[in-house]
Parts: C-alpha cells; sequence; structure tokens
C-alpha cells in the first residue's frame, strides 16, 4: 500500500470518526432539549396528548427517533409508535376522548356473573352492620 493511500485512508477513518462524535452528541443534544420540554409540558397533558406530541418529535427527528424521544420522556416505544400510526392513519378521536371506545378494564360483574349472588350469600341481608347507623353489610 502506498504512503498517499494509508493517509487518504486515514482521513477517511478520521473524518467518519468526527462524524459520528458530531451525531451522538447532536443526539445527546436533542435528547436533553426534548426532555426538557416534555417536563414542562407535561403537567398539563392527558396521555393522549403525551403520546401525540412525542410521536411527532420522533417524526420529525428521522432514523432512530423513536429510541431519542423514548429515552428523553420515559415513554415506551410502543406508545411513541401508536402516536405515528394514529397521525399517519388520521386516526382521530372526538376532542373528549382519550381512548377508543372499548378501552379500559370489563366490570367485574361482567366477567362473573354469578358473583354478587355470592356475596350475597356470604353477607346475609339480615346481618348486622355498623351501630346506630342503621346500615347493613351490602354498599351496593
Amino acid at each position: 500500500m502506498s504512503k498517499d493511500l494509508r493517509q487518504n485512508n486515514i482521513y477517511n477513518y478520521s473524518l467518519l470518526l468526527f462524524c459520528f462524535l458530531l451525531y451522538f452528541f447532536l443526539l445527546r443534544i436533542m435528547e436533553d432539549i426534548i426532555s426538557r420540554k416534555y417536563q414542562v409540558l407535561q403537567i398539563e397533558w392527558n396521555e393522549r396528548q403525551k403520546r401525540l406530541w412525542a410521536a411527532s418529535e420522533a417524526m420529525c427527528l428521522g432514523y432512530g427517533g423513536v429510541s431519542t424521544v423514548s429515552r428523553a420522556t420515559g415513554l415506551s416505544r410502543p406508545t411513541i409508535n401508536k402516536g405515528i400510526q394514529e397521525l399517519e392513519n388520521d386516526e382521530r378521536l372526538p376532542n373528549h376522548r382519550i381512548r377508543r371506545a372499548g378501552g379500559g378494564r370489563k366490570k367485574t360483574t361482567e366477567k362473573q356473573p354469578n358473583l354478587l349472588p355470592a356475596l350475597d350469600a356470604l353477607v346475609e341481608p339480615t346481618a348486622k352492620g355498623e351501630a346506630g347507623t342503621g346500615e347493613g353489610l351490602r354498599f351496593y
């Protein structure tokens, strides 16, 4: 290998290392900026607004944006990806909704229809309640 070719390779590797370090430090600066914005704004937002804001920040950053925003905010990557899908597909919810209909936990009485009769059998209606209030042990 000639001397000029070796010097050219060293120059190329140095330039590549410099670009990598510059990218790394800029990414950390962006992460810090996103983290500061999120800390200020998160108090006023519900989970939907947080998800959509994080998704828009990740989309602006491009490649690696989801991981960067996730590290900066503490939101999970699937949450941010879900926000990106909502923004790209225009899956808009009505303004008063945070989640789609059907989200959340089902009532225990729906999952176990004979739960209330079983509880009634355990706590008889004639069982004594709190003294002086006239209330029984059943609260529903």
